[in-house]
């Protein structure tokens, strides 16, 4: 079961934030700074894209997972970085987009269900039922991603 713990048994210890501190640069650097004009193309977008996706589901499984944070404190401390990010992003030279919000919403549901399915103690249906909402949140960023990357490789033949 996916643990309701109060947020009080969050324990933040040194080799915990020194773990996570250089995860919390990479994503800034990555959220709020505008790719150069020379490098922009399908390509970059769609990775771009994944990454709101890849970024949020990492978060949450790092959270939960690693830093021992109770999965609806993770859950919902990664949803909100998302809509945050996507704020500021008005303000740094990006574009906030509604889009990227949900693919963040949809990697952090991901990053917090996938860890619990692969527990042996999960029944065989909520397995299925899990697996199932995984692979609906995921279809929408993974094909883009997928997309984009087919349409690369036909320009280039």
């Amino acid at each position: 079961m996916i643990s309701m713990d109060s947020p009080s048994s969050i324990r933040f210890t040194p080799l915990r934030i020194a773990l996570a501190l250089p995860l919390v640069v990479l994503l800034l650097v990555a959220v709020f700074v505008p790719p150069p004009l020379s490098i922009r193309g399908p390509g970059l977008l769609a990775v771009l894209n994944f990454a709101h996706f890849s970024f949020a589901a990492v978060a949450c499984w790092f959270l939960t997972r690693r830093m021992e944070w109770p999965g609806w404190v993770a859950f919902g401390t990664v949803v909100a970085a998302a809509a945050m990010c996507e704020i500021v992003q008005g303000y740094t030279g990006r574009c906030p987009a509604m889009s990227d919000f949900l693919r963040g919403l949809f990697g952090a549901s991901v990053g917090l269900v996938g860890p619990w399915l692969l527990r042996p103690s999960v029944p065989a249906a909520r397995w299925i039922t899990g697996a199932v909402a995984i692979a609906a949140v995921s279809a929408w960023p993974v094909s883009e991603l997928l997309f984009a990357a087919a349409s690369l490789c036909l320009r280039a033949t």
